[in-house]
């Protein structure tokens, strides 16, 4: 015979479960941790970016003022905004 527990488990809409109700053998993790937040940026994608920016920041930083003025009419004239003839 199943317990009110295991009968609670088996129709979770006649009992909602907390999503910071303790699991697991310590209780340390909730429920609301097993979650995943579609919202959140992924960590690794975020710091791979952040160093692609730092390094890329780096690099310009050591243009003339010539490279740098035929990197930003290239990148103008590439711009979906621009008016092309």
């Amino acid at each position: 015979m199943a317990t009110d527990n295991e009968k609670g488990a088996s129709n979770p809409r006649r009992h909602p479960s907390n999503a910071f109700r303790p699991v697991g053998e310590d209780g340390e993790a909730s429920v609301g941790d097993l979650i995943p937040d579609k919202m959140a940026e992924d960590p690794a994608e975020k710091t791979g970016y952040l160093m692609l920016k730092s390094r890329l920041r780096g690099v310009l930083s050591t243009l003339t003022e010539s490279d740098t003025t035929s990197l930003s009419d290239i990148r103008l004239s590439s711009s979906p905004s621009s008016t092309r003839e």
